[in-house]
């Protein structure tokens, strides 16, 4: 894997998903961090320790659910 692949991988869970949901609001930040998640992220997978890996398929849904546990926890 490429350190840019890398460097994507980290960055949208902590970065990219957050600004949407502080800018836009709830549904249309979801939709576009899953949309674009799937479209934009690197078929990749990070070994960090143990059985947990950061893949693109966590980071599109595992930061989404926990964006809207954050950011709209009212609902």
């Amino acid at each position: 894997m490429t350190s840019l692949a890398t460097i994507v991988m980290f960055a949208w869970p902590f970065v990219v998903v957050p600004a949407l949901f502080m800018v836009l609001p709830t549904r249309l930040s979801v939709f576009i961090s899953v949309i674009f998640g799937w479209l934009f992220l690197p078929f990749a997978r990070v070994e960090l320790f143990g059985p947990i890996e950061m893949s693109k398929y966590a980071a599109c849904t595992l930061t989404v659910m926990g964006c809207v546990t954050l950011f709209d926890s009212a609902r």
